[in-house]
């Protein structure tokens, strides 16, 4: 390692790249979750209704029927 000091600018951009990664990495995730949440979407929409099973809930209280 060199004891040269470092300039200004070029600390300047190494913080740019620094933080063009981390926007980056930040829009990946975000295109990831919007992802996932269109998926969850698709799954819930394309899923049959429940179906009554002959069981009722009063009170906390499972009753069969």
């Amino acid at each position: 390692m060199s004891d040269a000091p470092v300039s200004p600018l070029a600390l300047l951009r190494f913080l740019e790249e620094v933080r063009k990664r981390d926007l980056e990495r930040t829009r990946r995730r975000i295109a990831a979750e919007k992802q996932r949440k269109a998926e969850r979407q698709r799954g819930t929409q394309a899923r049959p209704p429940a179906s009554r099973s002959g069981c009722s809930v009063l009170s906390g209280e499972v009753v069969d029927r």
